[in-house]
């Protein structure tokens, strides 16, 4: 208590008392003075330069219709990623349109709603990457069949890298 009151009267004074872990130091007015300058500095330099203002970035808006491919059939359809349609013989060609019309479907229900015409075909992930080629007998099959095929994986249509460009014709 009567340390507590001669530390409140020497502050009132205008000295500052340094607690150490040893001793207990009391600063002249003067080096008090001089520490709060120097604290007062480094707090206006603090307030002075300028804060990093938050970078507000802006996802684009992505266009999934303008990423698919959109299959109809009978005033339902469904979309695949664009890649996804390996062969399209081209007495199928209406079923791809540019912009959908009635009602969307799943995939699994679009696919087995059409099956007349429509087919999938498993891809492994290096085919899929353009990495592995598909075979000529599973091609010519494709040919034969005359059916419109969807790359997927896991049951699920995938995009494809896939060099088509000589097959489709």
């Amino acid at each position: 208590m009567i340390i507590r009151c001669l530390t409140v009267a020497l502050a009132a004074m205008g000295f500052c008392m340094i607690a150490g872990a040893e001793e207990v130091k009391f600063l002249s007015e003067a080096d008090h003075k001089e520490l709060l300058s120097s604290y007062q500095k480094q707090l206006a330099k603090q307030k002075a330069a300028p804060l990093d203002e938050p970078k507000i970035v802006q996802k684009k808006k992505r266009d999934i219709i303008a990423e698919s491919t959109i299959l109809t059939n009978n005033g339902e359809w469904t979309i695949v990623p664009k890649g996804a349609v390996i062969y399209m013989p081209e007495h199928l060609t209406q079923h791809i349109v540019a912009v959908p019309q009635g009602n969307l479907l799943q995939w699994g229900d679009f696919l087995q709603k059409n099956r007349r015409w429509l087919k999938t075909q498993e891809l492994s992930r290096s085919q899929a990457n353009g990495k592995e080629p598909l075979s000529d007998a599973l091609r010519e099959q494709m040919v034969i069949q005359r059916v419109v095929v969807v790359a997927v994986m896991a049951r699920r249509p995938t995009a494809t890298k896939l060099d088509l460009t000589e097959f489709n014709k």
